[in-house]
C-alpha cells in the first residue's frame, strides 16, 4: 500500500517523468503526452505510465483498455502524488469511472464501436 513513507520516491519520479516528457516531446513535435497511473484493481503495484493524447480507439481491441488510458481510471501522476501526501489514496479508487462504458476517441472524436 502506497502511504507517505513514499512520498519521497514518489517526488523524484515526478521529477524523472517530467524530463522524459521534455524528451518524447523534442523528439515527437505532433503529439502530447500525459504520466499517470492506471487503476485497475487486478494490477498491484500500480505503475506509471506514459501516454499519448492523441491515441486512436480503433488501436484497441476492448472498451476498457482504452478507457483506462483515457477516462478517470487514468490518474495524473501529480495526483497520485498529492493523494499519497494526504493520506487519501483510497479516494482516487472512488473515482473510477465505469472501465466498460462507451468512450469518445479523443483522436477522432467518434464513439467507441466494437
Amino acid at each position: 500500500d502506497l502511504d507517505q513513507r513514499y512520498v519521497p520516491l514518489l517526488r523524484r519520479l515526478q521529477l524523472y517523468a517530467a524530463w522524459l516528457r521534455a524528451g518524447l516531446r523534442s523528439t515527437m513535435r505532433s503529439l502530447t503526452f500525459r504520466t499517470g497511473v492506471r487503476l485497475r484493481t487486478n494490477i498491484s503495484p500500480w505503475y506509471v505510465e506514459f501516454c499519448s493524447q492523441d491515441i486512436s480507439a480503433r488501436s484497441f481491441t476492448h472498451v476498457e483498455e482504452y478507457n483506462s488510458f483515457t477516462s478517470t481510471s487514468f490518474i495524473p501522476l501529480d495526483q497520485v502524488v498529492q493523494a499519497v501526501s494526504a493520506g487519501t489514496v483510497a479516494d482516487l479508487q472512488e473515482r473510477m469511472g465505469d472501465p466498460s462504458a462507451l468512450p469518445v476517441c479523443l483522436k477522432c472524436k467518434e464513439l467507441w464501436t466494437s
